[in-house]
């Protein structure tokens, strides 16, 4: 008579002792090991050396950081690979069978993701020479995704965030309405082109599309601090001072912001 299996009473079960993560990309399983094994190997380490304030290491800050090393490593590969592909002694026939495989297979989606990481990056702390290299940098990789496929907006978006950052400011226009052309739901690029009109110091065409974007999105903080920021480098402390107000009742402002509202408040009580 055939036993049933509710009558055993060992059952040996193999439990799950841990939360790995399973990719199913070979290449993101061992840079998640790789990531998981130097947040270990630095706890032990501590561990090890009592080190007194270890509850306060922040082991999934070290992981980022370790991630963001690789990431750079990565990004350094592919600078080299992208120099030997173009070279002229490189045979074209493999230069458009590259072409067309990073076609078929969205690469430019992949240039994109890593800009904008590289974007998401920047540290307002960085000397002038790495900050200069790295937005560099973004817009190279934005130009490897326009190479493969030219209707990519959001490579024509972070493009134009990144020359904001070199003050090319008239060339960051033209990109935010490249990527306006092509996907013109989207008000950031709105934002982007009033923010870099008020840089570049035209005051009026900034406080123009400030308010196009007020009619066509609505009333938001970031449009009001715009506006704010706007009339107060203009010399205009009264506006300034309206729309400061009407930015943090939506959304308390930043410790900058808040800074030249006190310095607008201090103008216009003197």
């Amino acid at each position: 008579m055939k036993k049933d299996i509710h009558d055993e009473e060992d059952i040996d079960v193999n439990k799950r002792n841990t939360d790995r993560i399973v990719f199913e990309s070979l290449f993101m399983q061992r840079l998640s090991d790789s990531i998981n094994f130097i947040k270990k190997e630095s706890r032990e380490f501590l561990d090890e050396f009592g080190h007194e304030e270890i509850d306060d290491f922040d082991v999934d800050e070290f992981g980022e950081y370790a991630f963001n090393q690789l990431d750079d490593f990565i990004d350094d590969l592919s600078k080299i690979k992208t120099k030997i592909v173009n070279s002229d002694d490189f045979p074209e026939f493999f230069k458009e069978s590259s072409h067309n495989a990073k076609v078929a297979l969205n690469r430019d989606s992949d240039y994109v993701r890593r800009a904008r990481r590289k974007y998401d990056r920047l540290d307002s702390d960085d000397d002038l020479l790495d900050s200069y290299k790295n937005n560099i940098r973004i817009i190279e990789l934005c130009n490897n995704a326009l190479s493969i496929n030219k209707k990519n907006w959001e490579a024509y978006y972070i493009k134009g965030l990144a020359l904001v950052n070199l003050d090319k400011y008239d060339d960051a226009i033209e990109e935010f309405i490249a990527s306006l052309a092509l996907n013109q739901d989207n008000v950031d690029p709105w934002l982007e082109i009033a923010n870099a009109n008020r840089l570049n110091k035209d005051f009026d065409d900034a406080i123009d599309v400030y308010n196009h974007v007020l009619e066509k999105d609505g009333e938001s903080s970031k449009i009001f601090k715009g506006l704010a920021w706007t009339y107060f480098d203009c010399g205009n402390y009264e506006k300034a001072d309206e729309f400061f107000k009407k930015s943090n009742s939506i959304d308390m402002l930043d410790r900058e912001s808040h800074d030249i509202w006190i310095e607008c408040i201090d103008k216009l009580k003197s």
